[in-house]
C-alpha cells in the first residue's frame, strides 16, 4: 500500500484501509513483479473511485497452503458483460488506458502458481482476489520426485 500512498494525485480523498494478521505464512515471490501487480490493481481501484471512497487491502491465510490478498474499492463497479473481458490484453474501458495492466497482473500471478479473480457489482465496487501459494506448498512441490 505504501507504493501508492505517496501519490496524492491518485489517492485524493480516498481512505486506505489495511487488514492482516501478524502470523501470516511466508510466501516467496518476486517483489518487483508483485509490486507491479499491486500498483496496477490499486491504481485501477483509485481511478474507479474518482478521488473519494474506501480502498481496502486485506491479506489472510486461506489455508496452510495459500494466502489470499483482496483489494476492494467502493467505485462504480464493472458491468457484468465487461467482467469476462477484463484480463484480455488491450481491453480497456478507460479513455487513456492501454488495457495491459490486468493482463500483465494475471500473467505475473499465474507465473507464481497463483490465481486472480474479480468480483464486482455496479454501484457498489470491485474486489480483486489474489491467491498465492505459501512456502509450505513450494517446499512440498520441490521435495516431490518427478
Amino acid at each position: 500500500v505504501r507504493i501508492i500512498e505517496g501519490d496524492s494525485d491518485a489517492v485524493g480523498n480516498v481512505v486506505i484501509e489495511t487488514e492482516w494478521p501478524n502470523d501470516l505464512p511466508n510466501v516467496s515471490v518476486d517483489g518487483d513483479q508483485i509490486r507491479q501487480v499491486l500498483w496496477n490493481i490499486i491504481l485501477n481501484g483509485l481511478q474507479a473511485m474518482n478521488g473519494s471512497g474506501t480502498l481496502t487491502v486485506r491479506i489472510q491465510p486461506e489455508s496452510s497452503e495459500y494466502v489470499s490478498l483482496d483489494i476492494t474499492d467502493t467505485g462504480g463497479g464493472i458491468p457484468q458483460e465487461e467482467l469476462s473481458r477484463v484480463f484480455e490484453p488491450f481491453h480497456t474501458t478507460k479513455p487513456r488506458g492501454t488495457g495491459l495492466g490486468l493482463a500483465i497482473a494475471r500473467r505475473i500471478i499465474q507465473g507464481h502458481d497463483g490465481s486472480i479473480q474479480i468480483k464486482s457489482r455496479v454501484g457498489e465496487g470491485t474486489t480483486v482476489s489474489i491467491s498465492l501459494p505459501t512456502d509450505n506448498v513450494n517446499a512440498l512441490t520441490e521435495s516431490t520426485p518427478r
